[in-house]
């Protein structure tokens, strides 16, 4: 029902109820002959009251319309609520996500570090064992030749102990040349074993980007412990040289020697990574 129908109902009840109260009068009252006075103050009631019906009509509208906005902005607050409510899930579901994925990372790196000193230790292991039998095997060779030079002193002593010195002599120089060669792969894998702590402690400076390859030297004390750090070939720009030397620092004390045969108070390591 518009506003146009519902005031002509208005006004109809005003005029049915003004009727109805004169036929009333007229029935409880001695007859008398009408005047006009009342008519006109009826017809008058029914123009007030028809401007009063269309006041509240105006009112009733007014108020409609300040309800529908209030509620139109009501349900907007909600639908801003609602959407930040969702954007903040998000962004908490994504931290989350982030931090798994960060804390699995370091989970295998750290697991591919203790495989990779556990086969390193075996090496160790595998190379003391070697030596070991090296050295048994020295020893038995001495005391065979010995005994052989004692057999045959008699008649071949100046012969017999020439050739048992050119032998040892041979012996002992391929087991420094083999102690030589394990050494310097121990101390290859040393040096990896400081390279890589130095990579895990570097952070990339902001606005660098590519692939970083720098030769390091390393003073260290004797417990590890950074004295000295300098770059022999830059990294390729002042940020990246300083961001090297402060993952150095970073990571004192360096890791220690596998054997003490191989420590070096002063060290050359190639700093790269990939871009």
């Amino acid at each position: 029902m518009d506003d146009r129908t519902f005031g002509i109902g208005i006004s109809l009840g005003v005029h049915v109820f003004v009727l109805a109260a004169l036929a009333f009068s007229f029935h409880n009252e001695p007859a008398r002959l009408p005047v006009a006075a009342p008519v006109m103050e009826a017809v008058e009631t029914v123009a007030v009251d028809e401007a009063m019906v269309e006041r509240e009509l105006k009112k009733l509208r007014t108020d409609e319309q300040a309800r529908r906005a209030a509620e139109a902005a009501r349900q907007q607050k909600l639908a801003k609520d609602a959407e930040q409510m969702r954007l903040a899930r998000e962004k908490e579901a994504k931290r989350l996500a982030d931090l798994k994925k960060k804390r699995d990372q370091e989970q295998r790196a750290s697991e591919a570090e203790r495989k990779r000193l556990a086969d390193l230790k075996a090496e160790q292991q595998r190379v003391a064992a070697e030596k070991a039998a090296i050295e048994k095997k020295r020893e038995e060779e001495a005391k065979r030749l010995k005994a052989l030079q004692e057999k045959r002193e008699a008649q071949q002593k100046a012969e017999a102990e020439a050739a048992f010195k050119a032998k040892l002599a041979a012996e002992q120089e391929r087991l420094v040349r083999e102690t030589a060669s394990i050494n310097s792969r121990i101390k290859a894998e040393y040096i990896d074993l400081i390279a890589n702590k130095v990579s895990r402690n570097w952070l990339r400076p902001a606005g660098t980007a590519g692939s970083v390859n720098c030769q390091v030297f390393v003073r260290q004390l004797p417990g590890g412990e950074v004295e000295e750090v300098r770059l022999l070939q830059s990294c390729g720009s002042p940020a990246l040289d300083r961001s090297v030397e402060a993952a150095v620092r970073k990571a004192s004390p360096l890791p220690a020697p596998p054997t003490p045969d191989v420590f070096d108070r002063e060290i050359n390591f190639r700093f790269h990574t990939e871009g």
